[in-house]
This record gives structure tokens, sequence and C-alpha cells, in this order.
């Protein structure tokens, strides 16, 4: 008998902790959009007058490096799939899988910021893809333009035809060769995991096959590592250790019949 209420004395006990930290996540999720929202990235410049409010902005930018110090750092969902779904294969669909909005702005340089040059609400995001990662985040927002031409990048990069990350029409001073190298080594580290890859032309004209084109010579050389022929009944097992890739656009543009 006190073996039986031992037993269920743990169970409860995990419950518990388990129910604590899926808050602590949700609060760290939460505070980090209210904080980003309210301009609190640590500059008053570009957020208009009428929505910035200097005092509330410094509680919620120190609420999320709170959270960030509590739940972010100190608690690791670095691999949260393989330990819940270790004896369970559900669809992708019936999954609640975190995601982030514009995924790379973390990159968004500070002195691009302080310079005036990007407005500072548009770095949505505190962490970068591995600080996201560790938190449990496994849906990735990725905004893509062409550098060239464009007036926030790099002189040396404005005069190349890349593949950039960008929110809006301003760069995230990443690229997304780049971004797919870091979440390929993720998925190496971690092959109990899978994740959602959202890709979106930012700009409406660089939506043409040349364009197309590029981005899909940069997924290629991970091809082992993103899933193929996906239906609406997929499962976790179909995609564990690899990238779901969807791609948010529809035009003449060359589409990907396997992905």
């Amino acid at each position: 008998m006190d073996s039986l209420k031992n037993k269920q004395s743990n169970k409860n006990m995990h419950t518990i902790t388990a129910s604590k930290r899926g808050q602590a996540c949700v609060c760290f999720l939460s505070l980090l959009f209210a904080a980003v929202m309210t301009g609190c990235t640590g500059s008053k410049r570009n957020v208009p007058e009428e929505v910035y409010d200097e005092k509330e902005s410094q509680q919620f930018r120190e609420l999320a490096e709170e959270a960030l110090d509590s739940c972010g750092t100190s608690t690791n969902y670095a691999e949260w799939m393989g330990e819940i779904f270790a004896d369970k294969n559900p669809l992708i669909s019936e999954m609640n899988i975190p995601g982030t909005h514009d995924t790379f702005t973390s990159y968004i340089r500070q002195e691009d910021i302080d310079s005036g040059l990007t407005p500072a609400f548009k770095k949505t995001q505190l962490l970068d893809i591995e600080g996201q990662w560790n938190a449990g985040v496994r849906c990735f927002d990725v905004r893509l333009a062409n550098t060239r031409g464009s007036s926030n990048v790099p002189k040396e990069l404005a005069e190349r035809d890349e593949v950039g990350i960008f929110h809006t029409e301003y760069y995230c001073s990443i690229n997304f060769d780049e971004v797919m190298s870091s979440i390929a080594n993720l998925l190496m580290q971690h092959p109990t995991e899978a994740c959602i890859v959202m890709l979106k032309v930012e700009k409406d004209s660089d939506l043409n096959n040349d364009f197309i084109k590029r981005i899909y010579d940069i997924v290629m050389p991970y091809d082992s590592l993103v899933v193929h022929n996906a239906t609406a009944d997929i499962r976790y097992e179909d995609c564990k250790g690899k990238m779901l890739i969807f791609q948010r656009w529809t035009s003449e543009a060359p589409q990907d019949p396997d992905h």
C-alpha cells in the first residue's frame, strides 16, 4: 500500500512540475511578446509617440529580462519533443508547436537601432536561434528578400544578389544560408526533434523565378534534413530529425514538388 501511495505521490509531483514548467514557458513567451510590442528593445527612436510610454516600456523590459533569467536560460527544452513523444506518434496537426514571429530579428544590430537605420520595434525577438530552440520554439518565421539595391544593408551586400533575412524593408544582419546552417546543426544535435520553417518572400518585387530558384539552391544542400512529400496526415515520426518547410507564396514562380 505504501508503495502505491509513493508511486501516486511521485506521479502527482511530476504532473505539478510539468504544469509549472509549461506555465513558465507560456509566461516567458508572453512577456517577450509584450516587451517587444511596447518598443522595449532599448530605444525610443522611431516609435510613434502616441504608443510609447517610457515607464511602461521599462517595466516590460525588466519583466522580459527576468523571464529570460528564470526560464529562458535556466530551463532547457532542447529535446522536449523526444521526451513527450517517446512512445507516441501523433499527427503533426495534433501537436502544439511554439513558434516566433519574425524569428531572426534578434540579429538586428543595436547600432543600427541607435543610429536610426532600423526602428526599434522591428526587433521582435531577444533570443538568437539557439536560445529560442532551447526555450522550446520549433516553428521559425523566415522572411526573405534580395539584398541588392536595399538602402538598409551594408554597401557590399547592397551590390550583391544575396538572399537576406528582412523584416519588411529592414535587413536583420543575417542571410538565409546562415539560417539554414543553424537550423540544420540544431537538428543534427537533437535528432529527436522536428521543426517547421515558414518561408515568406518579404518584397513583392522579389517574387520572381530567379529569386525563388536561389532560395531552393540554398535549401537543397540540406535535402536529407527536409521532409519530402508531406501530406495532411504526416506524423511526428515522419518529421523527426527534419524540418518541415512551408512556402508562403502563390505565383508563377517555380514550385518544388517535393517540399
